[in-house]
């Protein structure tokens, strides 16, 4: 729900701004901001404390909120208005399709990584016996 809230709190103010400012700031420091998130994600262990995830997640997501508005007004700054719509709907389908694959292709990296390493990939590790 952080997350959320942050995504949709910066991205309209992001997107006004980049169409008075200019889109490269704005899209730079989204990217940066996520890096951050990641790298803070990068550092859990079943040893972490409960708000360091969310401590996380919301610059990603604040980030990405940066990110899409003024990325999207620089490609559609470049675009005639007979194929606006169909810009739109590749921008979508190019995000979706991203998200969608990059989940199991993360996978399996993870899970052979663990493999090749003498760890049997399974979450005995994080989860509570009963």
């Amino acid at each position: 729900m952080p997350a959320a809230a942050a995504m949709a709190i910066v991205s309209p103010i992001a997107g006004r701004l980049s169409d008075k400012c200019g889109w490269s700031f704005f899209t730079i420091t989204g990217l940066l901001l996520a890096t951050s998130g990641l790298t803070v994600l990068s550092f859990l262990d079943e040893n972490s404390p409960g708000w360091l995830p969310i401590l996380g997640v919301l610059p990603i997501s604040t980030g990405m909120g940066s990110f899409y508005g003024p990325n999207n007004s620089a490609t559609l700054s470049v675009t005639n208005d007979k194929t606006y719509v169909a810009v739109i709907a590749f921008i979508n389908l190019v995000r979706n399709s991203g998200n969608l694959m990059s989940i199991p292709v993360l996978t399996l990296i993870v899970t052979s990584v663990m493999s090749a390493h003498g760890h049997p990939p399974n979450l005995s590790a994080v989860t509570q016996s009963a």
